[in-house]
């Protein structure tokens, strides 16, 4: 992608100029190859990074020390391997698995996570390899049906910011040439629907089952299509 087409998507000159590239790349790396998957996967890019300007969470990551989930059993775990990346990868046991996936040893040097390519990069795979539905689904096959909802759970574990990134995937429909993408974006919306009409709900556990969001909350997503 260009840094024109990142401009146009709100991203300031110097963002923009900054992680075209690496965007790209990661992309090309990961199969992010249809102006579909990639309006969905840089929709919710936008959101998580705050527009390219964060590539690590602002917390100190201290709130991860112990957890064995996250594979984080040596001192100081937690705050080593915070949150970095565009869609933030966490823990000790995923940097280890990206790490491996790229040829790097991140256990010395986690911060390398944050830096421009690998920021981008470890998005990509989080996108393609390490986020995946009980049926082996990754976010590019739900890409490709259009699933926004299910999109939103598997990269933020809930559907906070649902309006922001439902925006961002309207813009980025625009800038990536999606095929009529006042269309598409009514199918997101049947697509949502649907997914909270449905009375299981794959992959969610009982919390998030509670959490998603009602009909209402969608129906005014579909607002922002109707009046831009």
């Amino acid at each position: 992608m260009t840094s024109a087409e990142l401009r146009s998507l709100g991203v300031n000159v110097t963002l923009a100029e900054k992680y075209a590239a690496p965007l790209t790349a990661a992309m090309v790396r990961h199969n992010i190859s249809t102006p579909l998957r990639q309006a969905h996967f840089m929709a919710q890019v936008l959101h998580e990074s705050g527009m390219l300007r964060y590539t690590q969470e602002l917390a100190d990551g201290s709130a991860y020390e112990g957890r064995k989930d996250l594979g984080n059993t040596e001192t100081s775990d937690g705050k080593k391997f915070k949150g970095r990346g565009f869609i933030q990868i966490t823990g000790r046991k995923t940097y280890v698995a990206y790490g491996e996936s790229c040829a790097i040893d991140l256990l010395g040097a986690p911060e390398k996570v944050a830096e421009p390519q690998l920021a981008a990069d470890s998005a990509g795979w989080f996108w393609t390899v390490f986020k995946k539905d009980s049926t082996g689904k990754n976010l590019n096959a739900m890409a490709d049906d259009d699933q926004f909802l299910r999109i939103t759970y598997f990269v933020n574990g809930g559907f906070n910011g649902l309006a922001d990134r439902f925006k961002h995937l309207r813009d980025c429909f625009e800038v990536f040439g999606v095929d009529s993408p006042d269309e598409r974006l009514q199918k997101v919306i049947a697509n949502a629907l649907l997914n909270i009409g449905t009375p299981e709900r794959k992959g969610m556990n009982a919390a998030l089952f509670r959490a998603l969001p009602t009909v209402e909350a969608v129906n005014e997503l579909g607002k922002a299509v109707r009046h831009g």
